[in-house]
């Protein structure tokens, strides 16, 4: 725990640099001179290759749960999302061995370096962008689809609403449309869909993430075009990864129109073709 106290102590330091506001409250809780109680460390769940996956992630939900949620705005990490999985997974591992207050994008990336050895997954990055009052919100799950279903790992300070979803949806466009819901339970309006290209399981891979392929504006589309959209990139998305992890690029089909929902006959016509 010795290097976790000193990089706390080191990011306490860079925070109240970052953030002068933030050191009158530090002091005024300081001053209280409160024994705060220790949080206990986070104790990551032992797999059993004889249980069923449903179970499986439901326990990388809770190890993910166990971290306390980072209020601060400021990540305790360096993040990257323009590395490739090996960052990703090196980082993941930090953030498990440090045991610091994590936000979403820190639950994602936990949530794909430990089901990485899980067969049979498909795992991309949804994030999702809302108002309310004015204010603008990021959000980052990991959607997961194994079999037919889908649902969801990751860590939201509406934990209850915007965090896990269970492994139980038919298609993609079913999870949107619940977290879409729940949205709406906390009084904010959906503005942006965003969905990334397939986690590679290959752990030493330096090729770039992808993590917005897809940029819907769902506020200005109809549901069922959101539905239609979703529904064909289910389809495309390993055909897109696989192409550019071979050649470096996109597709052709894979054009600015596709990625913002403007899929036209003629796209889909090619991705088919392309396909076979």
């Amino acid at each position: 725990m010795g290097g976790t106290t000193v990089r706390l102590e080191s990011e306490h330091s860079r925070l109240l640099a970052e953030n002068p506001s933030l050191q009158r409250e530090v002091e005024s809780v300081l001053a209280r001179k409160t024994t705060l109680k220790q949080p206990e460390y986070p104790k990551c769940p032992v797999w059993d290759q004889n249980t069923p996956i449903t179970k499986n992630l439901f326990q990388i939900q809770k190890f993910i749960t166990s971290f306390e949620y980072n209020h601060t705005g400021v990540s305790f990490f360096q993040l990257r999302r323009d590395r490739g999985m090996k960052h990703l997974v090196n980082t993941a591992k930090t953030t498990i061995s440090e045991a610091l207050p994590i936000q979403c994008v820190e639950a994602v990336f936990i949530g794909v370096h430990l089901t990485n050895n899980f067969r049979g997954l498909v795992r991309l990055p949804l994030s999702f962008k809302s108002s309310v009052d004015g204010n603008e919100y990021q959000h980052i799950v990991l959607a997961i689809q194994h079999g037919q279903k889908w649902g969801a790992i990751g860590i939201s300070r509406l934990k209850h609403l915007l965090g896990y979803k269970e492994l139980k949806y038919d298609s993609l466009s079913l999870l949107v449309h619940e977290y879409s819901r729940s949205y709406a339970d906390t009084m904010h309006e959906l503005l942006n869909v965003y969905v990334g290209l397939p986690f590679t399981s290959d752990l030493c891979s330096e090729a770039i993430l992808q993590w917005r392929i897809l940029r819907l504006q769902v506020v200005n589309l109809p549901w069922d075009d959101v539905k239609r959209i979703l529904e064909q990139y289910t389809k495309d998305c390993m055909l897109i990864l696989e192409h550019f992890t071979r050649e470096g690029e996109f597709p052709e089909f894979c054009t600015e129109d596709y990625r913002t929902g403007k899929i036209s006959h003629g796209a889909r016509k090619r991705a088919r073709s392309f396909r076979r």
